[in-house]
């Protein structure tokens, strides 16, 4: 109990001074390690599972937090002139931070006391690695902000190649959950594609000029086609009771 006690008092005191030494994306990272470290502790101390437990999963919701409140806050998926606004530019680290938090989420129910959740927490985790990626793309354009090309204009190209992103994702997923066996992967990949198609015709469509819709309408097009063919090639003839792909009917 002592020996607990200590460890709990040392990751609480660690976790406490991370925030005034480094900035936040590191923040994440460290208040997940931390949690790591109360995870391993629990292999030497069954009876404090509980304890040790609870306290990793304060450390990884506080790290959510501050990832998503201010490391990269969703404001962040739209391209803005930072000029007007005074928003300062994503630090350093911030791709780690959201690495950290998607490792954290997908190896978490190793543990017994989150297995029964664990499709969840791999939805949570893709979530946090496509969130990623999206705030990745939007930054791409965010940085042209200044140059000869209107904010308005950055905007709009960053929303059609954030939907592009959205779709290939998708489909990556779609495949890789059909040749893995994975139906958890596969309805991800499924989600993440309608999702995106959702995007285009109610965001995407509403604020692009007519040039754009046909690139966006031909681009998401292509790609649900090439997914349609990706996910028939991969699953395979489906043969069924009337003996249509299943080979010749049975006579009489």
């Amino acid at each position: 109990m002592l020996r607990r006690a200590a460890v709990v008092a040392a990751v609480v005191s660690a976790a406490w001074v991370v925030p005034f030494e480094v900035y936040a994306d590191f923040v994440v990272v460290l208040w997940v390690a931390l949690a790591a470290v109360a995870v391993v502790v629990t292999r030497w101390d069954r009876a404090g599972t509980e304890v040790l437990t609870g306290l990793a999963v304060i450390l990884v919701g506080g790290a959510a937090f501050v990832a998503l409140v201010i490391v990269a806050s969703p404001d962040r998926l739209w391209v803005i002139d930072p000029a007007s606004t005074g928003r300062a530019p994503l630090l350093a680290g911030w791709p780690l931070a959201f690495l950290a938090l998607a490792v954290a989420l997908y190896v978490a129910p190793r543990m017994a006391a989150f297995a029964a959740w664990r499709p969840w927490f791999e939805l949570a985790a893709g979530a946090g690695g496509v969130y990623l990626v999206s705030v990745a793309v939007v930054d791409a354009f965010q940085r042209m902000t200044g140059g000869s090309v209107a904010v308005e204009e950055l905007a709009k190209q960053a929303q059609v190649a954030m939907s592009v992103a959205w779709t290939a994702i998708g489909a990556a997923a779609l495949v890789a959950g059909l040749t893995g066996h994975r139906p958890t992967l596969r309805h991800a990949g499924f989600g993440v594609l309608g999702l995106a198609t959702v995007k285009v015709f109610v965001i995407d469509l509403a604020a692009l000029d007519v040039a754009y819709r046909a690139l966006v309408l031909g681009g998401l097009g292509v790609l649900l086609l090439l997914s349609a063919y990706l996910f028939t090639h991969f699953r395979g003839p489906r043969s069924g009771a009337s003996g249509v792909s299943g080979g010749p009917r049975p006579a009489g």
